[in-house]
This record gives C-alpha cells, sequence and structure tokens, in this order.
C-alpha cells in the first residue's frame, strides 16, 4: 500500500483528492490508511463499509464515488503504482476533448519490483489492440473487451468523467467475481466515445498473492468468466447493440465457455508447460518463449 500512496504523492497534478476505502482488510493497510487521512485531512479522507464489512471492490469504489468531490475520477488498487504524470496527462485529454467519456493507456506488468536479478527483464506490455492516440467510437472497443486478445482497460489504469459513471450506472455490486470491473468498462464501451493513449500510466504489480493469480490457482476463473460472459450478452440484448462483429464474438465466447473440460484441459497443459520452463529455462530464453509463443497460446499480444 505504500508504493501506492508513495505515487500518488509524486503526481506532477496536484489539485487532487484521495478517497481511501477500506474492504474489510485484515492486515496492516486499515493502520496505514487512518494515519494517512490523520497527516493529511485536507486532502486524504477513509471510509469503511459498516462494521468493516467485506463487501467487494465494487462497493468499495462505489461508496467512494459516493464522497468524492471532482469532475474526474481516477481508481488505484492497493498493490499497484501511477507512473508521476498520470493524473496530469489525463486531465489534460479529458479537457481538450470533452466529447471523450474515458482515457486509457499502456498497463506496465510490473515484475521488477521484487529487485530480483530474475524477475528485471519480465515487465511488458500487452498490445492495445488499437491505433494509440485515438478516440474510438461505441462500441468500438466492445468486441476488445470479449475477446480479451489484446490489453484491457485496467481499474488501476483509467480516468472517466463522473457525468459517464452516473450515466451508465456506476459498478454492478452484485457481481463479486474476478475482473468485475469489467461490467462498467463494458457499458462505457458501448455507448461512449473513449481516448486510447499510447502512454504508460500504471504499473501493474504481479505476484502470487494477488486476488487475480489466486483465482487462477483454484480453477475459479472459466466460472467467473462465464458469468461476466452472460452478463455482457444480457446487457447487449437489454440495449438493443446491433453491431455484428460484438455478436459474434459472444457467440464464439459463450462457445468455449460452455466447455470447461476442454478449457481446463488446454489450461493445464500450458500451465504445466509454464512452470516446467520457469524450472528449466533460463530467464532470457523463458522471456523469448513467452513473447512469441506463450502470449498466443493464452489469447494475449505482448509488445517488448
Amino acid at each position: 500500500m505504500q508504493d501506492a500512496l508513495e505515487s500518488i504523492f509524486a503526481q506532477t497534478y496536484q489539485h487532487w483528492e484521495l478517497i481511501l476505502v477500506d474492504d474489510g482488510s485484515t492486515d496492516r493497510s486499515t493502520a496505514i490508511a487512518l494515519e494517512c487521512s490523520r497527516q493529511h485531512p485536507e486532502r486524504i479522507r477513509y471510509f469503511e463499509h459498516p462494521n468493516q464489512e467485506n463487501r467487494g471492490t465494487s462497493a468499495s469504489r462505489n461508496l467512494g464515488l459516493d464522497h468524492a468531490k471532482g469532475e474526474f475520477i481516477a481508481f488505484l488498487d492497493v498493490d499497484d503504482v501511477w507512473t508521476s504524470s498520470k493524473l496530469e496527462q489525463q486531465v489534460a485529454i479529458l479537457l481538450a476533448y470533452p466529447e471523450v467519456a474515458m482515457t486509457y493507456g499502456r498497463i506496465c506488468f510490473w515484475y521488477s519490483w521484487t529487485g530480483k536479478p530474475e524477475d528485471q527483464q519480465r515487465d511488458s506490455f500487452q498490445d492495445l489492440g488499437v491505433a494509440p492516440d485515438t478516440i474510438v467510437e461505441p462500441p468500438g472497443l466492445l468486441v476488445n473487451l470479449i475477446k480479451q486478445r489484446c490489453q484491457q482497460f485496467g481499474t488501476s489504469n483509467v480516468m472517466l468523467r463522473r457525468s459517464a459513471l452516473e450515466q451508465v450506472g456506476r459498478f454492478e455490486e452484485q457481481i463479486r467475481v474476478m475482473g468485475e470491473d469489467y461490467v462498467l468498462f463494458v457499458k462505457l464501451a458501448a455507448s461512449t466515445p473513449i481516448y486510447v493513449s499510447g502512454e504508460c500510466w500504471e504499473k501493474y504489480r504481479q505476484h502470487e498473492e494477488s486476488l487475480c493469480y489466486i483465482e487462477r490457482a483454484q480453477g475459479k476463473h472459466f466460472a467467473s468468466r462465464s458469468q461476466l460472459i452472460r452478463w455482457t450478452k444480457q446487457y447487449c440484448t437489454e440495449q438493443k447493440i446491433a453491431d455484428q462483429q460484438v455478436w459474434q464474438a459472444l457467440k464464439q465466447a459463450a462457445v468455449f465457455y460452455s466447455h470447461p473440460g476442454l478449457y481446463f484441459l488446454l489450461r493445464g497443459y500450458l500451465d504445466t508447460m509454464v512452470v516446467l520452463g520457469q524450472q528449466l529455462l533460463p530467464v532470457s530464453l523463458r522471456h523469448w518463449l513467452w513473447m512469441n509463443i506463450g502470449s498466443r497460446l493464452y489469447g494475449v499480444k505482448v509488445d517488448a
């Protein structure tokens, strides 16, 4: 958490307020957040759910929105950090393009935070899937979200207009699965123009104690993704989305996620090969194999 806070104080843009939301944490995060709010009461406020309950990330982000005062909204998960120019550059984009509801950029998949020599060359970027520094009209990014064959938006990576959040209905609190922020981005991609930047504004920490890693290790990713695809299909039906590429992507995703046996067989084989490669191959060769072969097998495009 300390790294995340330091990256906020390091911002070149200083006209910000910070809303700290405690979602029933059991580590030192509560103490750190309370101390931070006491030291900077003029710009930092702390909130928690009644009885310090754990209500999920969507409910926690909505709680933060209830108390935020700004016109523009950005999020930062406790494990991640912002680059120092994030707020300044994103505010400039939203001011320059009043028709744009949200902007996001490239995410650094951050392994080198460990300081270990074997992790220093592992940092990487996924392909954006669209030309950088462009405005994408709806529902142009919806296919990318459904197919997951390029970089997703990333909650810590975006900046949104508060008015756009209110227009589409904020986060869906009843959805408590890995990647729950996906549903908000579906709503935005389906109905609002989005500016995609080539800048890197987030370092996304990679480690084995993250919720995403744990859920994948426990085999829950399939069920989570299946639920999100079903929700997307229902939402597109209700909103009368007519784009044929969107419906083709939904059809393909529905077929894939209706065969759990095949999914786990393929992923089990790939995961086994990855583990063996990490144990037997030198770092430079592992990196080359991931960049050129592994990323494609997992359905992800990666830039060096």
